[in-house]
């Protein structure tokens, strides 16, 4: 049920104009001229955040193969190992470098037999010329980059990969190797299932991304079935659902619908690994409300959300609907620590109750990342078991009882520190508020 909310959601947000491509920063754009010839290389990244920290412009891109530890070239946008042979950081050797380089300039040579597509040519020319690689190597060398950097193409003055025969013919491909018939466990549709599903990028996992559907032993299959045929999911869901929860993970998503703009962030980090997700079948007030949640919530969000009777605001839906999921990452998998649904109507009315319980007399209403670093030696995140934090943001926002190690970690770090400091008493307060009913 929650992947198919999943793929509903990437559909009301516009997220899959195009389910072949997806958004990612693309640090440098390399301009190639007829014959291969190098012409520029320009940076993307410019100033943004509060921080003014440069940030690589976002491109819609050919969608990521989800490497492991084995070589296998992305299309037409990668890293500069396998786009100019070259990395930064010299972890690999100069044979590891030229067959990557060659994967990408095959890669670039099929597309091109099959297209006719000029750029290509050019692309392919470039990729196989020692002198202008060179000569772009050391431009960028001089600038400095990184080694997950990623670099497209640019020829008279279009992005390579954004041409149309380009886009066709890379959807045409990602389709051609599906195989076999089989009735997708979403959309109930038959049809061949996909072989690799696209990676979600989960805080505390690998950088590449976590394949949530995976069966990788022949402990995990069952029924003479191998692989992904166990768990059948086509094509188009399997995108949308990653779609969808790469959009919620993401903190500056870009808006399908208006360039240049992002869209809202909607999740929660937790813990160092630990990360909450949170959508609706319709927007609503207490979702942006909740994107501030950890960090620093908003006066003005918490008041209005108590005042709305008062001020005749019309109450939620009761048809609208809230989903929440607990995502943690590890090394190769990802573990799915919590998820619940409830109205909208039901979690304003419990986050309502939470800041009211947790009132000591602050100021501003206290963060949950002040709360959760109350509890653990030094203030370290890291220190948190996953399944407190969890428990604990579940019965916040969906009004359960708050888990009893709170109260034993609250006593236990005053008792350490032979101190109660406002974050703690605020816990305290709550809990006998929430568990015991008591007046406080």
């Amino acid at each position: 049920m929650i992947l198919k909310k999943l793929c509903e959601f990437a559909e009301r947000e516009e997220l899959l104009e195009n389910p072949d491509y997806e958004p990612k920063p693309v640090a440098w754009i390399i301009a190639v001229g007829d014959g291969g010839t190098f012409l520029d290389i320009v940076p993307t990244a410019g100033a943004d955040g509060p921080a003014k920290k440069p940030r690589a412009m976002v491109f819609q891109v050919p969608r990521r193969v989800g490497r492991t530890s084995s070589a296998v070239t992305d299309f037409l946008v990668d890293k500069s190992e396998y786009v100019l042979g070259v990395e930064p950081d010299g972890k690999r050797s100069s044979d590891d470098l030229q067959q990557r380089l060659n994967l990408f300039r095959e890669s670039v040579r099929v597309a091109r037999e099959a297209t006719g597509c000029s750029a290509l040519g050019a692309v392919e020319a470039f990729v196989g010329s020692d002198h202008e690689r060179r000569r772009a190597v050391e431009r960028i060398s001089a600038a400095g980059y990184a080694s997950n950097d990623l670099f497209a193409f640019e020829y008279r003055g279009q992005l390579a990969h954004e041409l149309p025969d380009v886009r066709a013919y890379f959807s045409r491909s990602r389709r051609a190797t599906a195989e076999g018939d089989a009735q997708c466990l979403i959309c109930g549709t038959k049809g061949p299932p996909v072989e690799k599903h696209p990676a979600v990028k989960i805080p505390g996992g690998t950088t590449s991304g976590i394949a949530l559907v995976s069966f990788n032993s022949d402990a995990f299959e069952s029924y003479g079935l191998s692989r992904n045929e166990n768990a059948p999911v086509c094509r188009d869901c399997a995108d949308a659902y990653t779609t969808a929860l790469n959009r919620l993970l993401s903190d500056r998503y870009p808006d399908p619908r208006h360039a240049g703009e992002t869209l809202p962030r909607r999740f929660v980090r937790l813990s160092a690994d630990t990360t909450a997700v949170y959508w609706a079948d319709e927007e609503a007030t207490i979702l942006d409300l909740l994107t501030d949640f950890f960090e620093v919530p908003r006066e003005q969000s918490v008041a209005e959300l108590f005042l709305a009777p008062r001020k005749g605001r019309m109450p939620p839906s009761a048809s609208n609907r809230f989903y929440c999921l607990i995502l943690s990452g590890g090394q190769g998998r990802a573990a799915l620590r919590g998820m619940h649904t409830g109205t909208v109507a039901r979690v304003e009315q419990s986050v309502g109750a939470y800041f009211e319980s947790i009132d000591v007399g602050s100021e501003q209403p206290l963060a949950l990342r002040r709360l959760m670093e109350g509890l653990v030696l030094q203030g370290k995140l890291e220190n948190l078991p996953p399944s407190l934090a969890a428990d604990f943001f579940f019965a916040v926002l969906f009004g359960g009882d708050f888990p009893r190690t709170l109260l034993a970690r609250a006593v236990g770090r005053c008792r350490a520190e032979q101190k109660v400091t406002r974050e703690r008493a605020a816990l305290l307060r709550a809990y006998l508020i929430r568990n015991l009913k008591w007046e406080v």
